[in-house]
């Protein structure tokens, strides 16, 4: 079995909004559109298990904003654009890019894809379509997802 669960985060609090059960066979992304919130002031953040090209375009068309990790087999089609990145930022690389192949599909919309690195140094790269967020304020939030699980 596999639990499918949204949380809400609102006012420093977390409580479970939405929760699906599935048998372990079937793909995350099955369950996208039920958990995908396309409210203008959610950021919305998975792993990435939850990665659906064609959804990531739907989504960029509509204003959905999401927060992801990329595949290691992920296909980057497009970089377009290669941004700086401070020194003395835990962000070593910032780019625009387009992801996808031929012939299966190439997005339309543009993703921000930012690397960082995690608590033991491994390489992480992060997905968004949130153009206005700080990049960095992007690494954390996807960290911080990491911790929804502890209790204390």
């Amino acid at each position: 079995m596999k639990l499918h669960l949204r949380l809400v985060f609102l006012d420093h609090q977390v409580a479970p909004d939405k929760v699906i059960l599935t048998p372990a066979k079937p793909a995350d992304k099955t369950q996208m559109d039920a958990l995908v919130v396309v409210e203008p002031d959610a950021l919305n953040v998975f792993n990435r298990g939850y990665v659906d090209y064609r959804k990531f375009d739907a989504y960029c068309a509509n204003k959905t904003k999401f927060v992801t990790r990329l595949k290691d087999n992920a296909v980057i089609h497009e970089v377009i654009e290669e941004r700086t990145v401070p020194d003395d930022s835990p962000v070593t690389r910032e780019a625009l890019v387009r992801l996808g192949s031929y012939p299966n599909y190439v997005m339309k919309y543009t993703l921000r894809l930012i690397e960082t690195t995690d608590s033991e140094g491994k390489r992480v790269v992060i997905l968004t379509n949130d153009m206005a967020m700080d990049a960095e304020q992007i690494c954390d939030v996807y960290r911080k997802r990491w911790q929804i699980g502890v209790s204390r």
